[in-house]
């Protein structure tokens, strides 16, 4: 129910007709109104908004907003939290909460506050003169501790340590940020909605400790005796035996490859980094590297691929050709591509250490000679997760290329670019598109480049499509003659 807030008392006939002039003013002011946003707005405004404004061509300023609205500049904040001091985020096109209704009760403070105020019947005019004195605010009486605002709405009187509420921010970030369980956070902060923490709002401080509580390092199990640093990453396995701290650059198959593990082993062990995508890993935040009772993998040489999701161990007698031969769909190029530490010749292949014959996958490719992906086999080859492409030299005996259906590119989108010599050097010709699963015939069947670059791209982002970059002219006759 939307309040009025109309000053309501005995008027006479005159001041009942300056009251209907105000109030048709504010109605014409109320054009930009409506019950529900008509723009995008901020994730962060009050679930409790019942009465919006549509910000259509900036007539009223950010600064002017309360006294236009008659809502004090503790309720704009409070309902758009999103909003700057500095209003420079207060845009055309958006909308903004200006009445809010069954709110949870705001705590009151000890401060002591005098106001004098005189308004008038229209919502968009209203004068008011204030005149505040106030006392330093304390978590009690007596406690000596003061209390930052603006705080958490039912917050507990006896909390002694506070943290503000940043964007990004969960219950169990927070949580994990200072050392805390969920369950004491979700008693200390009432109202941030549970383990579902569906009431956390923006700059705004919460309670992360009360008088008497004492941190402690938590462990992974109440009986394994090993400690956990703090803070750790969200939904690590309690057995985690060895922690690692995730550093600036770092990603999980690099973290994977410095401590001896697999990707998809990192992944299981923190299951809230995003699979072996790695979306959710946390910067300055512990993860987990080992667990009780994993036994280390044999020696890997350094220089191994950072994507490699199965190891094989070379035992007395191996070959590099004898490794690529056990596992059906590997390559002698892809071994060796994977696996530099064996050297060209693969005379520094060593017997009891572990080799990658496997990758998490962008998407592999077979060149073909025949346009229709027929005929003699070229190159097979697979292109990395993650990588940044790959240069595929064509020799002049490339003219389609056979791509798996298999693999993780963004909408399954191969971008070719061709290049005049090996090496994707020279004269460029463009890009060429493709999907995976699909027999994709290469441009002039392959007269008239010597290489092509692939890598997982879409075509609306390319620079041609941009318009920010220009490819050199066809040539007039193919240079593969």
């Amino acid at each position: 129910m939307r309040v009025s807030r109309l000053v309501i008392g005995l008027f006479s006939a005159s001041e009942i007709a300056a009251a209907a002039a105000a109030a048709a003013v504010g109605e014409t002011h109320r054009k930009h109104v409506r019950d529900g946003p008509k723009f995008p707005y901020d994730p962060s405004t009050t679930k409790y908004c019942t009465f919006w404004y549509d910000n259509e061509d900036g007539s009223t300023s950010c600064e002017d907003m309360p006294e236009s609205w008659a809502i004090t500049r503790e309720e704009w904040k409070r309902w758009n939290p999103a909003v700057a001091e500095s209003c420079d985020n207060f845009v055309v096109g958006k909308s903004y909460c200006i009445e809010a209704d069954d709110e949870p009760a705001v705590p009151t403070s000890s401060s002591t506050t005098s106001t004098k105020t005189t308004s008038t019947t229209t919502r968009s005019s209203t004068t008011t003169t204030t005149t505040t004195t106030t006392t330093t605010t304390t978590t009690k009486p007596n406690n000596g501790i003061a209390t930052p605002t603006p705080i958490q709405p039912g917050m507990v009187d006896s909390c002694d340590k506070f943290y503000k509420v940043q964007s990004g921010d969960t219950c169990d970030k927070i949580v994990i940020q200072n050392g805390i369980s969920l369950t004491d956070f979700t008693k200390w902060n009432a109202a941030v909605g549970g383990k579902d923490c569906t009431g956390l709002w923006l700059d705004t401080f919460v309670c992360v400790s009360v008088i008497g509580h004492e941190a402690k390092p938590t462990n992974t199990k109440p009986d394994n005796g090993i400690a956990t640093p703090t803070p750790y990453q969200a939904g690590m396995v309690d057995n985690c035996n060895k922690f690692y701290k995730v550093a600036r650059g770092d990603n999980c198959a690099a973290i994977a490859s410095k401590n001896g593990i697999l990707t998809k082993e990192f992944a299981t062990w923190n299951p809230k980094i995003g699979g072996e995508s790695c979306s959710g890993l946390w910067l300055d935040t512990y993860v987990c590297v080992s667990v009780v009772g994993y036994k280390p993998s044999p020696l890997t040489q350094p220089g191994i691929v950072n994507s490699c999701n199965r190891l094989y161990q070379a035992v007395s007698g191996d070959t590099c050709q004898k490794i690529v031969d056990k596992h059906g769909g590997l390559t002698l190029a892809d071994f060796y591509q994977w696996n530099p530490a064996v050297g060209k010749d693969c005379t520094k292949l060593l017997a009891g250490y572990n080799y990658c014959v496997s990758i998490s996958s962008s998407f592999s490719v077979k060149a073909m000679y025949h346009a229709d992906c027929t005929g003699k086999l070229h190159r097979q080859t697979t292109l990395a997760s993650g990588s940044g492409g790959m240069c595929l030299d064509t020799d002049c005996q490339v003219a389609s290329l056979d791509i798996a259906a298999a693999g993780d590119c963004p909408g399954g989108q191969v971008q070719i670019s061709y290049w005049e010599q090996p090496g994707c050097q020279g004269k460029w010709f463009g890009y060429g598109y493709a999907s995976r699963g699909q027999c994709r015939s290469l441009w002039t069947e392959g007269w008239k480049f010597k290489a092509v670059h692939l890598r997982c791209a879409s075509e609306a982002s390319d620079c041609v499509s941009q318009k920010t970059c220009n490819y050199d002219p066809e040539p007039a006759r193919g240079i593969c003659m």
